[in-house]
């Protein structure tokens, strides 16, 4: 005969997703924000390394 689960893990397991799914997204969001934190900079202060100097 199986034992029953106890009363409280459906409600843990629903915890432990949703937690993991919350950290997943706060981790894309930081991604998300370095990258138009860089572009901004970069936009900022140009470089002339797109055109080959010249002889």
């Amino acid at each position: 005969m199986a034992i029953p689960p106890a009363p409280g893990s459906s409600f843990r397991k629903r915890l432990a997703y949703y937690l993991f799914g919350l950290a997943i997204g706060l981790v894309m969001l930081g991604l998300f924000q370095m990258a138009r934190q860089k572009e901004a900079q970069e936009r900022a202060n140009p470089q002339t390394t797109t055109a080959p100097p010249q002889k």
